[in-house]
């Protein structure tokens, strides 16, 4: 099949063209090259011009368009529907959710940012926490958009047999995507910079609280496990039954004072979700794994990191000593066996959590996923070495459920 008409990239911005059109005479308009003229003009624009100039430039604009959907077809016919709109998306430009939607809020969070690092007030950090989760918001759409810009880009880089008289418009388009991928990811770096500065500060208390009560937390899990040993005691002295067990005073005030301990436990430890920490982790990790953050921002976000690894860590250990203890219980109506596979749901939470963000990176970024998936990698075995080497520290005195 024969090529048809090019598109010349030449395409005038509207704020140019609108400056030009202004200056020109209708015959300077006329002989205006057919590819200058942008897609559509304001109705607004139309209202300023003189008549004759107006039925001009309608008229261009119409040839224009026809001259560019005629050009998408042939793409399309030639190489599929996929390339035709990867060269369509490619002469777009970045995309107006970027443009408009976020940068102008991030650049307005920044400032905040930094009027707040100075004043420590509580409106900037109120507008702060706002303006993140409305970011938030945005940034999956843009993500979005992302994946269909590493789409399109793929499909342009792998056409198998390109038309020559095609070849210099689709590798010039590939460019094009790749720098609006790379101004996209951009605005998303600063984003999880912004977001990992204002609210890690939170992680970073939440894990002073805990190291403050952690001598006392190591005493009370002590005392539960001597309360839980002589009960068991007892019931192997006496020959007990669960039911007899359960009628004997002793036992029953051990059991009792155990219980009290494990209140005061779960009051020193606090409760953090689940679904906190997977929001912690989310909030370093994307930051972490960004290049530009990472050199930018290096100790705030060493820190980060530190206190989501220790948090981390104290939660499955939280986790497994819960489960070791429900199974070691006098009198458990529990399967142990059951309960016990709880121990090994600690690796199995941090290998899901980062196999599902290796799929999300995979998906948004493409191919540029690969350099980020590595600095993935090596979060995950870092975590996991800390997670096996606190775990092998636990104490072993962990007594055995009576027959």
């Amino acid at each position: 099949m024969g090529s048809v008409h090019h598109i010349n990239k030449a395409q005038l911005p509207q704020s140019l063209f609108w400056r030009m059109l202004n200056s020109m005479s209708t015959n300077d308009l006329a002989s205006l090259p057919i590819e200058q003229f942008p897609d559509q003009v304001p109705d607004e624009w139309l209202d300023q011009l003189s008549e004759d100039k107006r039925e001009v430039l309608e008229n261009r604009i119409f040839e224009s368009a026809s001259l560019r959907l005629r050009h998408r077809i042939a793409l399309s016919e030639r190489y599929g529907e996929l390339v035709a709109d990867a060269v369509a998306m490619a002469a777009e430009g970045n995309s107006k959710t970027l443009k408009q939607r976020f940068i102008p809020r991030l650049e307005t969070l920044q400032i905040a940012y930094t009027h707040w690092q100075i004043h420590a007030d509580s409106h900037s950090r109120q507008q702060l926490d706002s303006g993140l989760e409305q970011l938030e918001s945005v940034s999956r759409d843009l993500k979005s958009e992302a994946q269909n810009i590493a789409a399109c880009k793929a499909a342009l880089d792998n056409i198998p047999d390109i038309n020559a008289d095609d070849r210099k418009e689709i590798h010039a388009a590939s460019i094009d995507l790749q720098h609006q991928m790379n101004a996209t990811q951009q605005a998303i770096s600063e984003y999880f910079t912004l977001r990992l500065l204002t609210q890690g500060l939170e992680l970073q208390r939440a894990n002073q609280n805990a190291n403050k009560n952690e001598a006392d937390i190591r005493s009370l899990e002590r005392e539960i496990r001597i309360l839980d040993r002589k009960a068991i005691d007892l019931v192997h002295v006496y020959q007990l039954s669960d039911e007899q067990a359960r009628a004997n005073s002793d036992i029953q005030m051990l059991r009792s004072k155990a219980q009290d301990l494990r209140e005061q436990l779960k009051q020193l430890q606090g409760f953090i979700s689940e679904a906190q920490l997977l929001e912690w982790l989310d909030m370093v990790v994307d930051a972490s794994i960004n290049s530009l953050s990472s050199t930018q921002h290096a100790e705030s976000f060493q820190q980060a990191q530190m206190a989501l690894f220790q948090l981390l860590v104290r939660y499955c250990r939280a986790q497994e000593n819960a489960a070791r203890e429900v199974a070691n219980a006098p009198f458990c109506q529990v399967d142990p066996a059951d309960t016990i596979r709880f121990m090994f749901k600690s690796e199995a939470f941090i290998l899901n959590y980062f196999n599902s963000k290796r799929k999300e990176l995979g998906d948004w970024l493409g191919d540029a996923a690969k350099s980020k998936q590595q600095a993935l990698d090596t979060l995950q075995e870092q975590l996991l070495h800390d997670l096996q080497q606190t775990l092998e520290n636990e104490p072993s005195e962990h007594t055995a459920r009576p027959s």
